[in-house]
């Protein structure tokens, strides 16, 4: 299928009522200030509301990249999704419009940065920080496995972290939610894959613990446990499993170890409770963490950097429209009502 085809579908199958306004009306709603990030398919925008100028964060997606009618159900399904989920540890999806070139996603701020950014700056978090943010990741992906959510997206630069040290998970687009296990495609990130997957046996909701227990190491140790020069030595660092540590304590080594156990039915957090009453998390606060009611013991993060000094190539990559832009007018203004 040649691109632009199936826009019309695209466009009956954006969220309506409260989330879909004819002629990108809700646009007007919002100011740009700056573009933060890049997307495969647009880019991410810093915004302020227009009506009390308070901040939130615009990702743009544009239609004309749309390859097929599945990749866009694919893409309205999945905001279809994000704007059931309200969740304290997960980036909330605000507000979900469209105009005759872009659908326009609206979430949440987090001034405090990512977690892959605060480990860059100084090199790796204490085990105080890690437990902190351990805690918050695991009852998000209680929470998601709850909703029939495998996220499979647990990387550093997908942990958001708001102006009070609090983490958001974003970044859904691995996620698989309501298909059946076990999975059998590859998924993911090299460095992150489980053993399972890698073997071919198919994965579950154990994999998001493996990822969890890569994200600990990370965050302890400051590198991921698994790395070689190439993705195939990475890939046979993973078969073999050997877990090396500089700062890492005994509780959080067996801690690590549990999570990233080569054999899903063996690893650590087919239960919750058996994650709260692991020696290195059994002391800490699980309740009051959950309710955000103990300070967070991350460092504040602001950044201050030129967006486009990470996006150099922002305008002639990313904006470029498609062969007949006008065409896509005419087919949008005559669907959207």
């Amino acid at each position: 299928m040649e691109r632009g085809e199936g826009i019309e579908e695209f466009a009956e199958a954006i969220p309506r009522g409260d989330t879909a306004m004819p002629n990108g009306n809700k646009l007007e709603l919002y100011l740009p200030i700056t573009v933060i990030g890049l997307s495969p398919m647009g880019d991410v925008r810093f915004c302020r509301c227009i009506d009390d100028n308070s901040p939130i964060v615009m990702k743009t997606i544009h239609k004309y990249l749309v390859q097929s009618e599945d990749e866009a159900r694919r893409i309205c399904d999945r905001l279809n999704w994000l704007l059931t989920i309200n969740h304290p540890f997960i980036l909330n999806t605000r507000d979900v419009f469209q105009d005759e070139k872009n659908v326009y996603v609206m979430s949440d701020f987090c001034s405090g940065g990512s977690l892959h950014s605060m480990i860059q700056t100084f090199s790796h978090l204490t085990e105080n920080q890690a437990k902190y943010i351990a805690i918050q990741l695991s009852i998000a992906l209680d929470y998601l496995h709850s909703v029939s959510c495998l996220y499979a997206s647990l990387i550093a630069e997908n942990v958001l972290m708001d102006k009070e040290g609090v983490i958001h998970l974003t970044g859904f687009t691995n996620a698989l939610v309501n298909v059946p296990f076990p999975y059998y495609k590859m998924i993911g990130y090299i460095e992150h894959m489980s053993p399972e997957m890698l073997l071919n046996k198919g994965i579950d909701y154990s994999y998001d613990w493996y990822m969890l227990g890569c994200l600990v190491y990370e965050m302890i140790e400051g590198i991921l446990p698994f790395h070689g020069d190439t993705a195939k030595m990475t890939l046979q660092m993973i078969l073999l499993g050997k877990i090396e540590y500089t700062y890492a304590s005994p509780e959080a080594q067996s801690f690590i170890n549990a999570l990233l156990e080569p054999q899903p039915s063996k690893r650590l957090g087919s239960n919750l409770n058996d994650v709260k009453n692991h020696p290195w998390l059994a002391d800490m606060p699980w309740d009051n963490i959950s309710n955000r009611s103990t300070p967070s013991p991350l460092i504040r993060m602001n950044k201050t950097a030129d967006p486009t000094s990470f996006c150099p190539h922002y305008k002639e990559d990313i904006l470029e429209e498609g062969d007949n832009p006008q065409l896509y007018n005419e087919v949008f203004f005559n669907e959207l009502h």
